[in-house]
């Protein structure tokens, strides 16, 4: 529980704080001398600028001001500035101010910050800290001082943890930090009273320095089976300013360590789309993890990200952890990620290639559902199938047998598809969207050699327009699906002719009448009835009236058995999934694109490529 006043510390002078001098020194001289340091490989190329300017500065300038140092002012101390105010405004307004935080807030004197002019006795840069903080308490559900650890990743010079523990948090304490940033660091927190473990130890409790390669040794403690330690992982705009490898290392590190919270605050663009990044790296929490982004900035909209600046939180749900055996299972013979990924420009390449050699040819998409068929019954419980074939086929009466069976045919569709479109999640069999790139190595489903792409890339092609020059010159084309287009490509693309084999719609997304739906779903149409009369009697049939027959196909699960089927008779197979309800003026998924269906004029196609 919180404590009704601040910890107090008292400052350390003396040999102890001249030995952290000395090491601080050090430190600067062996960065600008270009000695290795662990990690340096993967530190940004904007931060290695940096750090070799606080070197310097560490050399050349007074230490005792160094927050008022330029480079400090650009990379981590700010002053009162437009915000200010009404971050302070959202602490005064916490019950807890006048007890907890008013107390708190009060500036160490190291490093000669300037004071704030809204609240004298703290600094612009504290009062951010603060904000900062406590916003993660709200989203944690907790206070600081509820957590046992508390790893801090870009810690800075320390003005958070020394915040941290003044509000009472009396665990472990771990920044991960880059020399020099690493010694000032240390050197601050012992001026303040704080004085941290040798560096890189890990002790039980208190402060502890490590470098960035020894994130993992953090939760050694919490990777076996068992109890741990309450862990909240924090990280104010440092995860966002790292290269994209260690972005994916750290969050596949929290997930395997199950922390209980994750915080980060990033700005939207730092070399690369981070809203995009951090949105992906949600994926793979989902159904352990509670998942939120909000803007940084106090009572702002949701939509509304003020500078660029937002907020990622995840809690594990109380009860929930990912299975150990999936924790511990040994490595894949390869990963997924040393594949050949294709660009939509590439992928259509392939496509327009096919039906100009009149090649047999069969795209297919992965999703989330064939990942829990893929994964039954090891990695997937029996539940979580129910709920994608209720989805699928409207009854959740799916029969082990019928299970293994498809897992089977999936794994012949795969070996046997010339391109193949999996979702963007990292590699997991603990995640819904990353479980099909975990898998599809693991258990044999694909060779190295096999060609990726985005399983959106149905979407990309509607968004690119590119589904009108593939589909130009051709005097047809076949549809598999649920909805009857027989007019609107035509009348879209200028196809002159489209041949539809109808197929019962997910029962999820029929929106057919109860009753009807409901004699569907009792005579398990589609698996029962539809799948065995089009792979015996009409796809055959289609191929045999348009050799070489170009045919979109979008029927769940099953559609990936349809797309082998056609192209084993000579056709050009494209799984084109949802798009099928684009075209139809239906939304049936969160991430669909409509545009009205109009075609997409250039401009558009310049500003919207992703």
């Amino acid at each position: 529980m919180a404590r009704h006043g601040p910890r107090t510390h008292r400052a350390v002078t003396g040999p102890q704080a001249e030995t952290a001098r000395a090491e601080l020194v050090e430190a600067a001289r062996a960065v600008l001398a270009g000695t290795p340091q662990a990690g340096q490989e993967s530190i940004h190329p904007q931060w290695q600028r940096h750090l070799q300017a606080i070197a310097t500065s560490v050399l050349h300038d007074d230490v005792e001001t160094f927050t008022r140092w330029p480079v400090m002012a650009q990379t981590m101390f700010v002053g009162d500035y437009e915000d200010t105010a009404r971050q302070f405004a959202a602490l005064t307004a916490l019950p807890d101010w006048e007890r907890r935080w008013k107390p708190a807030l009060v500036e160490s004197p190291v490093g000669g910050p300037t004071p704030s002019r809204i609240h004298p006795p703290s600094s612009g840069n504290l009062i951010r800290q603060a904000y900062t903080l406590a916003r993660f308490e709200a989203e944690a559900r907790a206070p600081i001082d509820a957590f046992e650890q508390i790893v801090e990743f870009g810690g800075g010079f320390g003005a958070l943890c020394r915040l941290a523990l003044r509000l009472g948090f009396k665990g472990r304490y771990v920044i991960v930090e880059n020399q020099p940033v690493r010694a000032l660091l240390r050197w601050y927190l012992l001026c303040s009273g704080i004085a941290p473990a040798p560096d890189g130890a890990l002790p039980e409790r208190g402060v502890c320095t490590v470098p960035g390669t020894a994130l993992a040794d953090i939760f050694a403690d919490v990777l076996p089976d068992g109890e741990a330690r309450r862990t909240a992982f924090l990280a104010n705009w440092s995860l966002s300013e790292t290269r994209p490898e260690v972005r994916d290392a750290v969050f596949h590190t929290l997930r395997r360590a199950q922390v209980d919270a994750i915080w980060v605050v990033y700005q939207q663009h730092f070399g690369v789309h981070n809203g995009a990044v951090f949105t992906t790296a949600i994926k793979n929490f989902l159904n352990v993890y509670e998942a939120s982004i909000r803007p940084f900035q106090p009572d702002a909209p949701d939509d509304d990200y003020a500078y660029g600046h937002a907020c990622l939180a995840l809690n594990r749900v109380p009860g929930r952890r990912f299975p150990a055996a999936i924790r511990n299972l040994p490595a894949a013979p390869f990963e997924t990620s040393t594949m050949r990924h294709l660009t939509r420009e590439e992928a259509y390449a392939h496509i327009r290639k096919a039906i100009a050699d009149r090649a047999p040819f069969s795209l297919i998409r992965l999703g989330d559902g064939e990942g829990r068929i893929m994964g039954f019954p090891h990695f997937v419980e029996r539940a979580r199938v129910a709920d994608i074939w209720e989805n699928w086929f409207g009854h959740r009466n799916a029969a082990d047998e019928q299970v293994t069976w498809m897992q089977q045919a999936l794994k012949d569709v795969c070996r046997n598809a010339d391109l193949l479109g999996i979702p963007k999640a990292e590699a997991s069999i603990a995640c819904e969207f990353g479980r099909v790139a975990a898998l599809l190595p693991r258990d044999g489903y694909v060779e190295r050699t096999a060609l990726l792409c985005h399983a959106g890339i149905h979407l990309g092609l509607h968004r690119a327009d590119l589904y009108r020059p593939l589909f130009d010159g051709l005097p047809r084309i076949g549809i598999i699906g649920p909805r009857d287009l027989t007019a609107t490509l035509p009348a879209l693309y200028g196809v002159p002719e489209v041949e539809w084999l109808p197929v019962p719609p997910e029962m999820t997304f029929s929106g057919l009448p109860e009753g009807e739906k409901a004699g569907l779903v009792r005579a398990d149409a589609h698996l029962a009835q539809r799948f065995p009369a089009l792979m015996e009697r009409e796809i055959p049939a289609l191929l045999a009236r348009h050799p070489g027959l170009v045919v979109l196909v979008g029927a769940g699960i099953l559609g990936k058995l349809y797309c082998r089927r056609v192209k084993d008779l000579g056709g050009v197979a494209v799984d084109v999934g949802s798009m099928m309800d684009v075209w139809a003026g239906l939304k049936t998924r969160d991430n669909q694109d409509f545009d009205n269906l109009r075609p997409i004029r250039d401009e558009d196609r310049a500003r919207r490529l992703p």
